[in-house]
């Protein structure tokens, strides 16, 4: 069934005859797969329950390629379909040969595979990092005249969910009460405040990002999540998750480029509220992670003095 769509949106939209689909890989908003065409093309088709992330998806990737010089799959068109029951979403872009960074057993290749891997990463993202703007927000909508207006009544909508969420014992007490003393304490932790906007992808991590199987160098980065005009150090906490963590990525980065003083607290701050999101845009969320993620923040709290 889901072939069929995608053979179909192939013809429509970029007269291609697709010989096959491949399941590629799985994500939280969808599932990705590889169309091999009768004239040797290729092209990678992300098939989603979630039509409008996927067009949120599709126009950031977009704006991403112009505007930042990052290794981003061309995108060729977004499309939407009822199938009788739901509707559909369908994004194909460029498809790039490579294998995902997020595994683990890369940390015991060679020196220099290691440093092929760390570095091409943390050298896109600094890319990303420097590209600059005047104002905050997101992408289509940068209006704010500072970091913290637009982003404390969005973290604050957020902990509203989590309360409700709380209510219908769908949360933990635990990770609810650190959302609430963190942002009770939110003016300690955000005191640096940044001057300048910077550009962010917005879900920076492992599983995002293809590299070549046998240098380990980064060849692309997928997935861009609610792309804005942010602090400089909103895209890093997720460096510290899963492979990223083991391979050092977020301490490596504030050796060669340099974070503010309490980024340590805001990245856990930005983790935890940004795995909330995801719970309110998708309906579901790694409860134990949550958790992690709490002890996480309250950890960098007192390590701070704030709490």
């Amino acid at each position: 069934m889901i072939d069929d769509y995608i053979i179909r949106a192939l013809k429509e939209e970029m007269n291609l005859e697709t010989e096959k689909c491949l399941p590629c890989g799985k994500g939280a908003s969808g599932n990705v797969y590889i169309a091999q065409c009768k004239d040797g093309f290729k092209a990678a088709v992300k098939v989603s329950e979630y039509p409008e992330l996927m067009e949120e998806e599709y126009d950031s990737s977009k704006f991403l390629l112009e505007k930042s010089g990052i290794k981003i799959p061309k995108p060729y068109f977004f499309k939407k379909y009822n199938d009788g029951e739901k509707e559909l979403g369908i994004f194909a872009m460029e498809y790039i040969e490579g294998v995902s960074a997020d595994n683990i057993w890369f940390k015991f290749k060679g020196k220099k595979k290691r440093e092929n891997y760390v570095s091409s990463i943390l050298e896109n993202l600094n890319r990303l990092q420097s590209v600059k703007n005047d104002k905050f927000g997101g992408y289509t909508d940068a209006v704010y005249e500072s970091w913290d207006d637009y982003y404390k009544p969005f973290a604050e909508k957020i902990l509203k969910f989590a309360e409700a969420k709380g209510k219908e014992k769908a949360l933990s007490k635990e990770v609810l009460e650190v959302m609430e003393t963190a942002f009770l304490k939110y003016e300690k932790i955000f005191d640096e405040k940044p001057k300048k906007a910077v550009l962010t992808h917005g879900d920076f991590w492992t599983p995002n990002i293809i590299v070549d199987k046998n240098t380990l160098t980064m060849k692309g980065l997928i997935d861009p999540f609610m792309v804005k005009w942010a602090d400089g150090d909103y895209e890093l906490f997720a460096l510290k998750a899963g492979v990223g963590g083991a391979m050092g990525l977020y301490e490596e980065y504030k050796k060669r480029y340099g974070v503010s003083e309490k980024a340590d607290v805001k990245t856990e701050f930005y983790a935890l509220f940004s795995e909330m999101f995801w719970y309110s845009r998708l309906g579901k969320v790694s409860h134990p992670f949550l958790k992690l993620k709490a002890n996480c923040l309250k950890k960098e709290m007192k390590k701070f003095g704030i709490g």
